[in-house]
């Protein structure tokens, strides 16, 4: 460690401290005329109070991994990653904080996944009251099961032969008749009461409802063959009309407990939840323009960095979901709680898909996600996801 009135230097070893020494003491400074230090004052010219920089492509490069492996990070596009730049400041009276990983060139396989900033439909089945939300937009999931299949492929030479098999025994085609159907959007949700079952719903962009559907029939068609081999519970899918629309479910049952799960189509989306009835709860909300995505609080807590839309999204405003629980838990639980609610406040992270690099951004602290979110997550655990109760036994 090298203490001076204007510096302080810490390093790995008293040698890259004495040498850093050296280079001030000389007024020499060769790493500032580096791509990878000029890269730095770039971004620290344009105002920052905290800069954490680090050399990824450098890093990656000095270290020796198995052959398997490498082949694997070369494939999946990450090998190409240049840089990674954490920066924290103020714009405009509001905190700006960001991660960028920058990439050699334009991203490719599974680095390539989170597409460029673009409107979310799914968002607009989100009600303003959601407590937890993921949502992002990603290239076709057709593309990216091929990254997935590449990446695969380079480490196992019979994985082409495996999956063959796969799709034999299935009778579909998991690219072409399963993944083919889906579209690149997806919007995952805590949206309603927690107990007794978390009110969760997925959003999910389709391309083609009609073939979703005909995979998903086969796919629990080959799931009762095998459950009737080995003499367990199989799975049933309904369907019933209802406003105009069809709504499907599916049960399941295992360890004694029953399983449902409700789907059903709108506006290129497919929307599932544990019951039918959020379903039509998050269909009003579409219907009435009350979505998340349109409140002012939701929009006043988005990055101002002069993006209309974001690639990915992560939104969490804990309070609605807290005080439900509080009549559950045992007093040790419930003082973990209270300690959830002091600190529980909105809060937005937004990711940015370019074409060389991948940015997060948040108004709030550097990563401020509520670090209760954990805990939360472990008290919730005490339900079953779906709706779940105990199967009659006669």
């Amino acid at each position: 460690m090298l203490v001076t009135p204007k510096m302080l230097v810490v390093g790995g070893d008293a040698g890259s401290v004495r040498q850093m020494s050296a280079q001030l003491d000389a007024g020499a400074t060769p790493f500032a005329g580096t791509d990878f230090g000029q890269r730095i004052t770039t971004v620290y010219s344009r105002g920052a109070e905290i800069l954490v920089a680090a050399n990824i492509g450098q890093i990656l490069n000095s270290t020796h991994a198995p052959q398997g492996d490498s082949r694997a990070l070369r494939s999946s596009g990450f090998s190409d990653i240049k840089y990674l730049i954490a920066t924290r400041g103020e714009s405009s009276s509001q905190e700006d904080n960001r991660i960028t990983l920058e990439f050699n060139g334009q991203r490719r396989g599974i680095a390539s996944w989170l597409a460029a900033p673009a409107p979310m439909g799914s968002l607009d089945y989100v009600s303003s009251n959601a407590g937890a939300v993921v949502s992002f937009v990603a290239k076709q999931p057709a593309l990216m099961l091929d990254d997935i299949f590449s990446t695969i492929g380079a480490s196992d030479p019979n994985f082409n032969q495996s999956l063959a098999q796969t799709n034999s025994e299935l009778g579909l085609n998991l690219r072409d008749d399963l993944v083919s159907a889906l579209g690149g959007e997806l919007t995952l949700a805590l949206d309603g009461p927690v107990l007794p079952t978390p009110s969760w719903k997925a959003v999910v962009e389709v391309n083609n409802s009609g073939a979703l559907q005909l995979a998903i029939e086969k796919l629990i068609q080959d799931v009762n063959r095998e459950a009737q081999k080995s003499n367990h519970p199989g799975v049933t899918l309904n369907q019933t009309q209802a406003g105009g629309r069809t709504f499907y479910t599916i049960q399941c049952q295992a360890a004694g407990l029953a399983t449902e799960y409700d789907y059903t189509f709108a506006d290129g989306y497919m929307i599932m939840a544990p019951s039918r009835a959020l379903l039509v709860a998050a269909l009003q909300t579409h219907a009435n323009g009350t979505s998340l995505a349109r409140s002012a609080s939701f929009r006043a807590l988005l990055p101002r960095d002069n993006q209309a839309n974001f690639s990915g999204m992560i939104y969490q405003n804990l309070s609605p979901i807290l005080k439900p629980l509080a009549s559950q838990l045992t007093s040790g639980q419930l003082a973990l709680l209270q300690e959830l609610a002091a600190d529980a406040k909105p809060s937005v992270f937004c990711a940015y898909g370019e074409s060389d690099r991948i940015e997060v951004a948040s108004s709030g602290k550097l990563f401020d996600l509520n670090p209760g979110l954990p805990t939360l997550i472990h008290l919730l655990g005490m339900t079953d996801h779906g709706t779940s109760r105990q199967a009659n036994p006669y």
